[in-house]
């Protein structure tokens, strides 16, 4: 893994000499991918991100196409639509041909891990976001989640695990008082 200057993956390989899968990212300035090219069995595809609505996917000849609305992936357009089901937290359960005929069909466990799958649902993975087949990965917009295991593979880049000191000190002593556990002689 190699790592750009903010920390963020920016190569990835999946051995470190004669590697068969291996990845480039591009982000932009608030930390979204823009573009990425992988290799895997020495097929290349290059995918451009248009915000979160958009996602085109090039490899040889084929184009892929993944479209979103308000946070939730609801096509795909490869030579035809088709349509996403998702679950209850945005993950897409079942993809549907465009005259509603269920096509194929994807379940989870807790914490995103594979239960059963007819087939891929394309690159979508654990919520609905994206996923990434060389490392097995899902991106959530600014790290890594592995879905097999349930954890995040770094921590969470807006807060830094404490509560600021401001936050603290400004608070009223009545409400410092009441956050302390009380007995009543019982």
């Amino acid at each position: 893994y190699t790592f750009d200057t903010e920390g963020r993956l920016a190569v990835w390989a999946n051995k470190p000499s004669g590697a068969t899968a291996s990845a480039n990212e591009l982000y932009d300035g608030a930390g979204q991918w823009v573009a990425r090219q992988t290799t895997s069995s020495g097929v290349l595809t290059t995918s451009v991100y248009v915000g979160p609505l958009v996602e085109y996917d090039s490899s040889g000849s084929t184009t892929t196409d993944y479209f979103s609305f308000a946070g939730q992936s609801i096509a795909i357009h490869d030579s035809a639509w088709h349509y996403l089901i998702a679950d209850q937290l945005g993950t897409p359960v079942v993809q549907l041909k465009a005259n509603g005929t269920p096509e194929l069909l994807q379940l989870k466990l807790p914490y995103g891990g594979g239960r059963y799958a007819a087939a891929s649902l394309g690159n979508l993975g654990f919520t609905g976001q994206r996923k990434d087949t060389s490392p097995n990965l899902t991106y959530f917009n600014a790290r890594y989640y592995d879905q097999d295991v349930g954890v995040f593979l770094s921590a969470d880049p807006v807060t830094s695990g404490h509560i600021p000191s401001s936050r603290v000190t400004t608070l009223p002593p009545a409400a410092l008082y009441l956050s302390q556990p009380r007995t009543h002689g019982l």
